[in-house]
């Protein structure tokens, strides 16, 4: 198209196919193009007839196979599901349980797979998320767990992480642990009902309290109902209650809790797992066998000037824990000001002065310290046991290193002893061979030490080693006594005086002054002490 001023002769050099606004110029197309443009429009038109037919096939075909393709669109979402369940496990390294139909749950260092995944988005490792172990036993053992402990510690958590076990272990999905120790093995649960948090309503009216004895009596109805319809063949009924007691006085609240976990419990294929504060709920496991507990661990915060006990998230088995509520209220932030905390402990000083709650609290600091300090020896048994490992390993290689250069100096003084052999020397040949016959026999005692560390692991006692009284040793002195075990005495009579520096005395296990038939054998000292020295 063409643009010409008004006037000019346009008509002769096409067709006005328009003018402007202001009436000054006119549009032509020139006639050359007009038989081409002509063309173009007849060939668009038929192409979008063309696509219209070519449409209308296809989706007539797509409606003749409507079915099939539904077929396949589920079979791909179907393994779509599947891979991403198995990614999901590659990811997070997760374990494939053992299922069963007997109600139990038993899983090693199991991680929560939220926290799981934050880190390892993070910091690409799980190593800052600390794992707890769960356990349920089957109709024979604890049915019911509950969890104590302080607030904030991890309680919810834990009671959260047995559902999630529950429910990866249905959907087929490797859920995350730290473990590879053991199978863990988490039984099929047709149901996993669950009460937790606050379901308080002002449109519906309900109360704290309320909504939570509406939902156990919904519980106790759902389980009854199973139950009766015979659905609990096909397996147990998990049941995950939170805060149980709370709402209401703590006296009353605990005999409701307690009178629904009884009921709960009447019906075999139920597993419950509870948390609370109420020292009534904490003491079931002292009193009925169908209940276990369990505690989230403190531990004092060596950084903190007030040594406050910050929580460690570990589940500890077989423990009541205290709620030190005290404690959360140090950690707050902002932190609440210092009179109101020093009212607030006394005031709980108080409180707790009756028999009762001051003997709970006494058995729970024990247990707590009990824990604590078994805790501390399993370290530093670690500890000793990778000292030794480290002190064999030295000796094993030092032991390896003297008969590679024995080796060495046998095959020196082989070529030599061989060279004189065709010299009428007899002397040098004599020498020669004295020698190889003796580093022979050096190179055999050498590797019958290194054989006997291997297989026993002794620790080589340094120099500034001090013995303690009663320390079991090996005997290694040649004579009667070698390879005999022993103990270190400090306090033997009669060797006052006696022992240097660089010796020790020591009884070992068997003597041969001693007579089985002499009634002197029955007194201990009869045995005579040994004074033997650390290095030959």
């Amino acid at each position: 198209v063409l643009s010409l001023p008004k006037g000019s002769t346009s008509s002769k050099l096409g067709v006005v196919r328009g003018k402007s606004e202001s009436g000054g110029r006119s549009y032509i197309e020139p006639h050359q193009t007009v038989e081409l443009g002509d063309q173009l429009s007849r060939v668009r038109h038929e192409l979008e007839v063309l696509q219209q037919e070519i449409q209308l096939t296809l989706i007539q075909s797509i409606q003749r196979a409507s079915v099939i393709i539904d077929e396949g669109l589920q079979i791909m979402a179907r393994l779509d599901v599947i891979v991403a369940r198995a990614a999901f496990g590659s990811t997070l390294k997760g374990a494939i349980p053992k299922v069963g139909n007997d109600g139990r749950i038993e899983v090693k260092s199991f991680l929560h797979p939220v926290l799981a995944l934050r880190e390892q988005e993070k910091a690409n490792t799980l190593a800052s998320v600390v794992p707890i172990d769960l356990h349920l036993s089957d109709a024979q053992g604890d049915r019911a767990l509950i969890i104590s402990g302080p607030n904030g510690g991890g309680k919810t958590l834990a009671l959260k992480s047995f559902g999630l076990a529950c429910i990866l272990c249905k959907l087929g999905v490797p859920f995350p642990s730290s473990s590879r120790d053991s199978k863990p093995r988490v039984d099929f649960f047709t149901e996993v009902l669950v009460q937790i948090g606050d379901a308080q309503s002002v449109t519906e009216g309900e109360s704290t309290l309320m909504a939570r004895l509406n939902a156990m009596s919904s519980v106790i109805q759902q389980v009854s109902s199973m139950t009766e319809s015979g659905k609990t063949q096909y397996g147990s009924s998990l049941i995950l209650l939170d805060e149980l007691g709370s709402g209401t006085d703590p006296t009353a609240g605990s005999a409701i809790a307690q009178s629904v976990l009884e009921k709960i419990l009447e019906y075999e294929p139920c597993r419950i797992v509870a948390t609370t504060h109420s020292p009534q709920l904490k003491a079931l496991s002292l009193e009925n066998e169908q209940f276990n507990c369990a505690t989230v661990l403190l531990e004092k915060d060596t950084s903190d000037s007030e040594g406050i006990s910050m929580p460690t998230f570990e589940l500890k088995y077989g423990v009541v824990g205290d709620s030190y509520a005290l404690g959360a209220a140090f950690r707050c932030i902002p932190r609440l000001p210092e009179d109101v905390l020093s009212r607030a402990s006394s005031l709980m000083s108080a409180e707790n002065s009756d028999e009762a709650n001051q003997r709970l609290r006494a058995m729970t600091l024990s247990l707590e310290q009990q824990t604590e300090a078994v805790k501390l020896e399993r370290m530093e048994l670690e500890r000793l046991k990778q000292e030794a490992k480290e002190i064999k390993n030295a000796m094993v290689s030092l032991a390896e290193s003297y008969e590679s250069r024995l080796n060495t100096l046998e095959q020196r003084l082989n070529h030599c002893f061989e060279g004189l052999r065709a010299d009428d020397t007899k002397d040098s040949v004599e020498l020669v061979g004295e020698s190889l016959g003796e580093l022979r026999l050096m190179k055999k005692k050498t590797k019958t030490e290194a054989d006997l560390l291997r297989e026993k692991g002794l620790k080589m006692v340094p120099d500034s080693y001090s013995f303690t009284d009663g320390e079991s040793v090996v005997i290694l002195a040649k004579g009667e006594f070698e390879g005999e075990t022993g103990k270190v005495t400090l306090s033997a009579p009669g060797i006052e005086g006696q022992v240097t520096p660089d010796e020790v005395v020591i009884i070992p296990s068997w003597s041969p002054s001693t007579s089985w038939d002499d009634e002197s054998f029955l007194d201990p000292m009869a045995v005579r002490p040994l004074i033997l020295k650390r290095f030959e």
